[in-house]
């Protein structure tokens, strides 16, 4: 899922990875190798509900 958004970032991008991957390894391996990518800020999430 990718959202424009409105503020500091313009994009909000959701990825969803199975629980025994690695969120470091799949972002400096995935996105930064995206062409236009000059930083990220991540933010992990669970199901609370």
């Amino acid at each position: 899922e990718i959202y424009s958004t409105a503020g500091g970032f313009d994009l909000l991008v959701k990825f969803y990875l199975n629980d025994d991957d690695d969120v470091g390894h799949f972002i400096n391996q995935q996105v930064h190798s995206i062409p236009g990518v000059k930083d990220t800020y991540t933010i992990v999430t669970y199901r609370a509900f």
